[in-house]
């Protein structure tokens, strides 16, 4: 199964909308089958009150719906041809940040772009530019050079508040631009749910934690995002797995689609507003490689050193109360301490979900069990990400 990101196609495809299922499920929860025996039979069906649960539910989508959409941009990835000539190549979708224009989306929707321009929901079209970069988490900042006056106040606050309290099955929808569906800048909506949580997914860039969901997305939802019912900002969607294609070339949607949630995106935004050409994340810098044990009962009891880096973070990180220096193979590391949260390590996985959405230049704690003895590694220091101007790539004309 390939693991593909979205990026335009202009390809015929008919939209779904889940509503239908619900409206069907609503019938099927409201009809009472006849009882058995006496002849009695149960109350008919309550319809009334169950298609006034569903039109409740589909104004609030609607009342959702036409918030986000002004948050929502569609962006175009210009390049020049063999005679110099601008042609629209790719491009994406974003989600505005600021009053100012800044706004999110991925680093390979953008990428190789000799100019960028971005089209608000109302079909106001700007010229923009790349302000910071993170290719590593296909991530990036670009900002408008102008912002019309009715998205200066519908921009999305990058909240990581919400994200944090996701669970599985919570609704969800998703705006932007499938197969450049929405050039004039009115974005097209998707329904689904939350799949899952925590998934890896690798490449040419590491989505450490993101979020699974169902809700329908395509090439062209690319840096697009996702929210729940309050309209509050949940991810940037970025990735499909896909099993076939509507064209050569062009993966669509089975249902299996990726965000990056907002809790990694603050993690790295200051950096990516200052103008950050790569960041470095915990995972690459640390200096360990880890794999997931068991108790003797079969129980994930943590991630085990297998390989320690000589001069790395984790080779000089100093012991509290010992004078041991470094971790070491064997070591099991239980619990990693970042920005006052203390995250259990139960497997491998757990220790790349956190340690990819941990920017460099921080500073973490580590708790290990060595040979039965617990040992906490405080003020580890995280190589700083080298910083600079994004460059004059990606700058619109």
């Amino acid at each position: 199964m390939d693991v593909s990101s979205p990026g335009p196609r202009s390809v015929d495809v008919r939209l779904e909308t889940r509503l239908v299922s619900f409206f069907f499920l609503s019938l099927l929860l409201s009809w009472r089958a006849p009882a058995q025996g006496g002849g009695r039979t149960s109350p008919g069906p309550r319809l009334p009150a169950e298609l006034a649960g569903l039109a409740k539910l589909e104004k609030g989508l609607q009342r959702t719906a036409r918030k986000v959409r002004r948050a929502t941009l569609t962006i175009e990835n210009w390049r020049k041809n063999s005679k110099g000539a601008l042609l629209l190549k790719s491009g994406g979708s974003g989600v505005l940040i600021s009053s100012r224009g800044h706004a999110l989306t991925n680093q390979h929707v953008v990428a190789g772009a000799e100019a960028l321009f971005v089209v608000f929901w109302d079909g106001f079209r700007s010229p923009a530019k790349v302000v910071g970069r993170d290719p590593r988490g296909d991530l990036v900042v670009i900002q408008a050079e102008e912002v019309p006056r009715g998205a200066r106040s519908a921009y999305a606050r990058p909240d990581p508040g919400p994200s944090r309290k996701l669970k599985p099955g919570a609704l969800v929808l998703a705006t932007g631009n499938p197969f450049f569906l929405a050039p004039d800048g009115d974005p097209v909506v998707s329904l689904g749910i939350v799949s899952g949580l925590g998934r890896v997914t690798g490449g040419a860039s590491v989505y450490g934690a993101a979020i699974q969901h169902d809700a329908p997305i395509n090439p062209g939802n690319s840096g697009g995002p996702l929210w729940n019912l309050d309209g509050r900002l949940l991810g940037i969607n970025g990735r499909i797995s896909s099993s076939g294609a509507t064209s050569p070339g062009s993966p669509s949607s089975t249902g299996v689609g990726y965000a990056i949630p907002l809790t990694q995106v603050s993690n790295f935004l200051s950096q990516l507003l200052k103008g950050a050409e790569s960041i470095v994340h915990a995972d690459q810098v640390f200096g360990v490689d880890v794999k997931t044990v068991r108790d003797k009962r079969g129980k994930e009891a943590g991630a085990e050193v297998i390989r320690v880096k000589p001069g790395s973070p984790a080779a000089t990180a100093r012991c509290s109360g010992l004078s041991e220096r470094g971790l070491r193979v064997g070591d099991r590391i239980l619990r990693i301490v970042y920005k006052g949260r203390s995250h259990e390590i139960r497997t491998a996985r757990d220790y790349v979900n956190l340690m990819s959405t941990i920017p460099g230049g921080t500073v973490l704690t580590v708790v290990v069990k060595r040979r039965g003895v617990y040992r906490r590694f405080s003020r580890i220091k995280i190589p700083a990400a080298p910083t600079g101007k994004a460059g004059k790539k990606g700058r619109g004309r």
